[in-house]
């Protein structure tokens, strides 16, 4: 059966109080007469317009006055934003005001817009939007220009150099998410304008393997006022961790982020040794987390004066976290202020370093797919503080080290499908009775054990969650 899918969208003309709109995988090449109807979508507040691939045009919808939120994805054709005769906005002076309203605003992959008015302006920064907060501009790459965007608070770019460029210098965001184009392999390097960054609080960079601020010279150290920024994100970005400069020429870039708090390295592949000396720049640091860093090893050998420095190193630490790096052999050495530590699918890793026991203010401890870990230190019973210890997926975890009895504060015990351990210590048999919560699975010499053993099964008696089987035999009381 043959049908006009034109016909069927004009045939769909909501009510004039219409709040939220959206069409999606409609194949005409053109909107039907309501959607350019003023008095139809006076009113429209959200609007979402997705996978319209042969449409060339959208509705003049900067024309709507409530409109708060537009979501525009899969133009294959769509050139311009504002269309001719849609692109009188209101008059403020040499500026023009285009959506009035509007808070957030997505372009998602337009491979061929390139301008945000269809007619020809003076200067596009003469384009004003006023109460725009949030912006994303995903895989757009022709578009060349930013209209003046005086509330912008957010602004996130990926496959656009030109707008990525533009975006650093940009001083009302409090959020930065740029990502280079993932056939983007030029080694050149990229221009920030730190000091652009006032109110910067969270910087998200992808694909960033050398930056350099604005204003500096060739074969000169850089001058930059440190950014406030206090969340830094780098996925597949190799600037802080470059293995072709001097050693130490990097400190100064490392400065430049003294005030983060939270840091996640993410499949950077040149990170590969534990920045000892770099990281006594970042003093405000309370979390880091090391991501699928496939050539990450852990510490290298240390200096006598990195030695000196590892007891002041990071003093505000709380928790780290490493997932997912095949090659780490070792744990880098903590803060003694660290609260929580996480090491999950970290295979070559067998063992766990003996400084662990003199984390006293460490709570939660996860040791989770580490294949090969076939032990814990002697010394874990110094973690006075512990209260969850989580270890999944050992499978040559053998068994568990005497002097448990210091784990005075463990409330959780959680031990999953680590089939070769075959008992718990005496030390920590004497804290069973004080857990809150116990999780034996797929631990089958232990859970045998606790099935038939009455001193086991006597020490557990009151804990209120006791421990399940996967095959789904309930143990518990």
């Amino acid at each position: 059966m043959h049908y006009d899918p034109h016909e069927i969208l004009d045939a769909l003309k909501p009510y004039s109080n219409l709040k939220v709109l959206q069409v999606a995988q409609y194949p005409g090449n053109k909107f039907p007469v309501w959607m350019t109807e003023y008095e139809t979508l006076a009113n429209l507040i959200e609007l979402y317009i997705i996978d319209c691939r042969k449409c060339t045009k959208i509705p003049p919808v900067n024309k709507l006055p409530s409109l708060q939120i537009l979501y525009l994805k899969f133009f294959d054709n769509l050139s311009h934003l504002c269309n001719s005769g849609s692109t009188r906005g209101d008059i403020d002076g040499d500026s023009q005001k285009f959506f009035t309203s509007l808070n957030k605003l997505v372009l998602f992959e337009m491979p061929n817009l390139s301008s945000w008015c269809e007619v020809e302006v003076r200067n596009e920064t003469s384009l004003v939007f006023p109460k725009l907060k949030k912006l994303e501009i995903i895989n757009c790459p022709k578009l060349t220009a930013m209209p003046d965007v005086p509330k912008l608070k957010e602004l996130s770019v990926k496959g656009n150099k030109t707008l990525s460029c533009i975006a650093t210098r940009l001083s009302t965001l409090r959020v930065l998410s740029l990502e280079k184009h993932g056939g983007d392999t030029e080694s050149t390097n990229e221009i920030l304008s730190f000091q652009s960054w006032v109110s910067l609080d969270r910087l998200e960079l992808s694909g960033y393997n050398s930056i350099v601020p604005i204003g500096t010279n060739e074969g000169e150290e850089p001058r930059v006022t440190p950014t406030k920024c206090h969340s830094l994100q780098l996925k597949s970005s190799n600037f802080l961790f470059s293995l072709d400069v001097v050693p130490n020429s990097l400190l100064w870039l490392w400065k430049c982020f003294m005030f983060v708090k939270f840091l996640s390295i993410h499949k950077c592949d040149n990170f590969i040794y534990w920045p000892q000396k770099e990281l006594t720049s970042l003093n405000y640091l309370t979390y880091i987390s090391v991501l699928s860093c496939l050539n990450f090893l852990g510490s290298q050998q240390e200096s006598p004066y990195e030695r000196s420095i590892t007891e002041t190193l990071l003093p505000k630490l709380k928790s780290m976290m490493f997932s997912h790096c095949p090659n780490m052999v070792e744990i880098p050495k903590c803060s003694a202020s660290i609260q929580t530590l996480e090491i999950i699918g970290c295979e070559k890793l067998q063992c766990l370093p003996e400084w662990l026991g003199s984390m006293v203010a460490l709570k939660d401890l996860e040791i989770g797919g580490c294949k090969n870990m076939h032990s814990l230190p002697s010394s874990i019973g110094g973690l006075t503080s512990l209260e969850k210890l989580n270890i999944s997926n050992c499978p040559n975890l053998g068994n568990l080290p005497a002097g448990m009895e210091g784990l005075k504060a463990l409330e959780l015990l959680q031990i999953i499908e680590c089939p070769n351990l075959k008992v718990l210590p005496e030390g920590l048999l004497q804290q069973l009775k004080n857990l809150d919560e116990l999780w034996i699975e797929r631990c089958p010499h232990l859970e045998w054990k606790f099935r038939i053993h009455c001193k086991y099964r006597s020490l557990t008696s009151k804990i209120p969650i006791a421990w399940r089987r996967s095959s789904g035999f309930d143990l518990a009381y």
